[in-house]
Order: structure tokens, then C-alpha cells, then sequence
């Protein structure tokens, strides 16, 4: 699956190219799909995830919606601040007050219909798949940030209150047009206290094994980092999990272990809370059982592997002493 661009001037296009094995086998007009939709292609906001089958694309969008024209009193005024002053009036960007705002567009490939995942006041990002009720559903989740102006800078920050969102979609949903275009808003699962920070939700799949005629598919639980929001951006994260099931939140690795010294005090352990800003994109091992990723340590970032069942973390001495990053 590749997203494809050409800009001309200030017109932008979009297409989703569709591969097999050998060869593209479909390409898909954005604009066909919304003719004022734009496919994010920012790493920090959006995330390309493809259902087990093959059939239906996540992805994060930004749709333009018609902007009501100001009245003359709405306008600001033409003298912002005193250039003659030790002290700018304007006080730090208060003009810069437009809202970027996602959704997250779920679309089948075989069909070219979607439909949209909105909130209002929240711009959604990171859609992921996680296990549904049957074989005629497809379960949606995906993280939302509560909407800040461009002032200062803070609409770049993702620092901030963070909700965990799912949804069920039905195959029948794909059945509108561009102009009828159904748009859903998903449940708040996770993060209504509105003082925490989510990071690269990750959900285990299961590969099919025809060998033990094994059933595959994705797991009802998500894997994410959490920190208090607001905060400073080097702080300690929390490696949480979520089971849309039960509707219960687990912390599995927390941050409020501290490094101890060893070796009489000469050296810091590697055990340690989590420094880490995103998790790689497969971070499960084949069997489920374990979690891989990398952390900062006092002198170099290493990689540690997390057992799942004992919520116990586990370095990797097999790798370099060199920083590791994966």
C-alpha cells in the first residue's frame, strides 16, 4: 500500500496505490473518495493499517469544511501591538487562534467506499484494528487529542490530554456515496480523566497456521505509552494495556521505579523506568508472550524485551553495547 502525491502549484493530489505481490493492481483517486478530503501524511499524527483480509484501509484524514464568512467587527484590528513598546499587546499570538482538526476514514479497497471516525473537539490520529464481535463486524480504535489553537505552537505538541476511542463498524456501512458520506463517532474507552498521554497504540496479530489449523486475527487488547499530560516531554512513560473486552486498563511496566546503583555503587542498572517517545511498529514477538522495544539508559539507549505475563522487564544482552534503536 502506497500513498502517492502530485502537487501542481497549489492543487494537490492524492492516490492510494494498491499492490500485490508483482505488481499495482488497483490505484484509488483521494479526491473520488471526498472531494475535500486529504490523506495525513505526517508520522507523529497518522498511521497506514491494512484489515487482516485485505479489504479495508485506516488511515488519518483532514477534511475542509466550508468557512463562514467574518463580519467587518470580527476582523482583527489593523495595529496588533506597539512597536514604540518594551512589550508586544498582543500577547503572544492571539490571532493565531485556527483549529486543525483529523478523523480517521476507514475505506474498502474493493468497493472505494468509506466511512469517516469524528469528534468534535478532538482530532483523532493512530487508527489501529483490534479482534471484533464476528466475521461480519470490523472493530476500529485510535487515539484522539483534544483539539488547541496554532497559538504558541501547542497544535505540534502531542504532549497533551490523549482519550483511547473504539468503534464497530458493520459490513453494510460502506454503502453511501462521497456526497451522503456517513460519518460515526466513536466511544471513549480510555482517558475521560482528561490528565494523561497516550502514545503508539500497538495491538497483537495473530498469524493463521494452516499446519494446527489455528485461526488468526487481531487481539482484543491494546499496548500503549502513557505519561501525564502537560508535562515535560523527557519524562518516564508507562507501558499500559487495555482490553476492549473487559474494559479494563492494566499498567504493566510503570514509571515509578528508580535506576539503583550496583557493582558497590560504581554503575547504574539497566533496569529502569521507560524513556522512550514511540514504540517500533511490531513490537510483539510471534508468540505474543513478550513486548521488544528499545529505552534510554543513563549512558546509551538499549533494548529490553518485556514478558507480558510476569509484567517483569528483561534486557538484551545479546545486542551491541552501541546506542540500539528499533
Amino acid at each position: 500500500m502506497v500513498l502517492k502525491t502530485k502537487s501542481e502549484g497549489k492543487s494537490k493530489e492524492q492516490f492510494i496505490v494498491v499492490y500485490d505481490r508483482q505488481k499495482s493492481i488497483k490505484t484509488i483517486d483521494v479526491k473520488a473518495l471526498h472531494d475535500k478530503m486529504t490523506i495525513i501524511e505526517n508520522e507523529s499524527f497518522s498511521d497506514f493499517k491494512l484489515s487482516d483480509d485485505g479489504v479495508f484501509l485506516l488511515c488519518t484524514v483532514e477534511i475542509e469544511h466550508k468557512k463562514e464568512a467574518k463580519s467587518v467587527d470580527d476582523k482583527p484590528a489593523s495595529k496588533d501591538y506597539d512597536l514604540s513598546a518594551r512589550e508586544y499587546k498582543q500577547s503572544w499570538g492571539e490571532q493565531l487562534n485556527n483549529i486543525f482538526h483529523s478523523s480517521i476514514a476507514c475505506i474498502n479497497l474493493e468497493t472505494e467506499k468509506m466511512v469517516v471516525l469524528q469528534k468534535e473537539g478532538i482530532s483523532l490520529l493512530h487508527p489501529f484494528f483490534y479482534k471484533p464481535p464476528d466475521k461480519q463486524h470490523y472493530s476500529v480504535g485510535c487515539l484522539g487529542l483534544q483539539e488547541l489553537p496554532y497559538k504558541l505552537g501547542l497544535i505540534y505538541c502531542t504532549n497533551r490530554a490523549t482519550q483511547l476511542f473504539g468503534h464497530t463498524l458493520s459490513t453494510t456501512d460502506f454503502t453511501a456515496t462521497a456526497d451522503a458520506l456517513p460519518a460515526v463517532e466513536p466511544e471513549t474507552f480510555y482517558g475521560q480523566s482528561g490528565d494523561i498521554a497516550l502514545f503508539s497504540p500497538r495491538v497483537y496479530y495473530k498469524a493463521k497456521c494452516e499446519v494446527y489449523a489455528e485461526a488468526g486475527g487481531y487481539d482484543c487488547k491494546v499496548f500503549f505509552l502513557e505519561r501525564d499530560a502537560n508535562g515535560p516531554h523527557n519524562a518516564s512513560l508507562r507501558l499500559k494495556q487495555f482490553c476492549f473486552e473487559t474494559r479494563k486498563a492494566t499498567t504493566i511496566i510503570d514509571n515509578k521505579a528508580k535506576r539503583e546503583l550496583i557493582n558497590g555503587g560504581s554503575a547504574y542498572s539497566d533496569i529502569g523506568p521507560l524513556f522512550v517517545e514511540t514504540l517500533p511498529k511490531n513490537i510483539f514477538t510471534y508468540d505474543g508472550k513478550f513486548v521488544i522495544l528499545h529505552s534510554e539508559g543513563p549512558f546509551s539507549s538499549k533494548p529490553f524485551a518485556i514478558n507480558l505475563e510476569r509484567a517483569t522487564l528483561h534486557p538484551l544482552p545479546c545486542f551491541p553495547q552501541a546506542n540500539c534503536e528499533m
